[in-house]
């Protein structure tokens, strides 16, 4: 359930380029339990400004602004959450190749990182060559792999596909609306998630594939 009053006042400040408003409304968000935050305040945020922007009752500018200011308040959840247990699950969390919105994403991995997994976060248009090498010489037990702009389903699932090709035993998980319209390709080690809650029932209902 979102926060109205939080929720309206940082979208109104954040598009006004007011910080002196916006200041007050975030230490109260910083009080808040980190994922009542993402679910109640900073979700919604993004989504209004998602729909502001489409709309086009606001510029590039603002929308840039605002995101900025969202992206610093959620990577610092990330950061103070970096404390995963030596056998926690692995995840690596990456935007397809061109994808610029990585704000889902870094939503997403607060929350792995709430549930206690180790997260790797390389964020925004990660080029394939250098994600593979990775996967390749960590063998992470999860990769997940975002595409929320206008990407097709082809392209993401074949982004998807090379990256599994990188271990043998690396599940690659697909997430954003363009990963939606290719649910009917999964497999065992290629999922399709909406939401990090859903990912992490369904790593837990299939044990055998932890390694």
């Amino acid at each position: 359930v979102p926060r109205p009053d939080l929720v309206a006042g940082l979208v109104a400040a954040l598009v006004g380029f007011d910080g002196s408003v916006a200041s007050p409304l975030m230490r109260r968000v910083e009080q808040m339990p980190f994922a009542e935050a993402i679910r109640e305040v900073w979700r919604p945020v993004l989504f209004e400004l998602g729909r502001l922007w489409e709309i086009g009752e606001i510029s590039v500018a603002q929308e840039h602004f605002a995101a900025g200011v969202v992206r610093v308040a959620m990577a610092a959840m990330l950061r103070s959450l970096d404390s995963a247990r030596d056998e926690a699950v692995e995840v690596v969390c990456a935007c397809v190749p061109g994808e610029a919105h990585d704000l889902p994403l870094l939503a997403v991995a607060v929350e792995l990182a709430l549930a206690g997994w180790r997260v790797i976060w390389l964020g925004a248009d990660v080029p394939l060559a250098g994600l593979c090498a990775l996967v390749a010489s960590r063998t992470p037990e999860i990769v997940c792999l975002s595409a929320i702009g206008t990407r097709s389903g082809d392209e993401v699932l074949a982004a998807g596909r090379t990256v599994l090709g990188s271990a043998r035993t690396t599940i690659v998980v697909l997430g954003g609306p363009a990963a939606l319209s290719i649910e009917q390709h999964q497999g065992p080690r290629l999922w399709v998630c909406r939401t990090a809650a859903e990912l992490v029932h369904r790593w837990c209902e299939h044990p055998i594939l932890r390694p």
